[in-house]
């Protein structure tokens, strides 16, 4: 495995359990095709364990297209990813949507990289659980209620939504048995918020 190319992973993904004759061509051109879209044709003969982080997601995007599947099931795909790495991914993952037509449904901690090509958000804190478009979800009122604290979604000019908490003592309190200080701390934090919402 450690010599493994790209070109070889992506085509793991046409066998899968259809292993036999008479697949050759029909496999070399589904490889091409994968390879094609996800621009990983260039360094797809590279072992993969030579290649960025941001060309192995690329790479395990074109093995998981290979075969044109209806439903593609991506877990945290931006993991470890640097901000460039990300973009690139998600207008990838766009891009396959458009191509393919296949339902894409994603996995993730942060919804910012990927709200501008997401349709709708299913989102799981406390055992409760909310769904729906961005607009409908990612707000101020759905979130304060979901994680039982206040939540301020701000939208940037460029439709950038980011999320902000209180601070960390405000957001977790210790049990009882801390020290007065910590109390203090909440005491301030919740007429800071009193003050801002006001």
């Amino acid at each position: 495995m450690a010599t493994l190319s790209g070109r070889d992973y992506v085509g793991l993904g046409f066998d899968g359990t259809r292993f036999g004759w008479g697949r050759d061509r029909a496999k070399h051109e589904a490889v091409r095709q994968a390879l094609a879209l996800t621009g990983t044709t260039s360094y797809s003969d590279r072992p993969i364990h030579s290649l960025s982080g941001g060309q192995r997601q690329r790479i395990a995007l074109a093995h998981a297209t290979v075969f044109t599947p209806e439903l593609l099931l991506l877990d945290e795909p931006l993991a470890a990813l640097d901000l460039a790495a990300q973009a690139e991914v998600v207008d990838l993952i766009n891009l396959i949507r458009d191509r393919t037509g296949a339902t894409i449904v994603v996995v993730a901690h942060d919804l910012n990289p990927l709200a501008p090509i997401v349709d709708q958000v299913l989102w799981i804190a406390r055992r409760q659980v909310r769904s729906g478009s961005v607009d409908e979800v990612v707000n101020d009122v759905v979130l304060s209620d979901l994680y039982g604290h206040p939540i301020e979604v701000i939208v940037t000019p460029r439709g950038r939504r980011v999320i902000v908490g209180l601070e960390e003592e405000f957001a977790h309190p210790h049990p009882h048995g801390h020290d007065h200080s910590h109390e203090d701390v909440h005491e301030h934090l919740a007429e800071v918020y009193e003050e801002e919402t006001t």
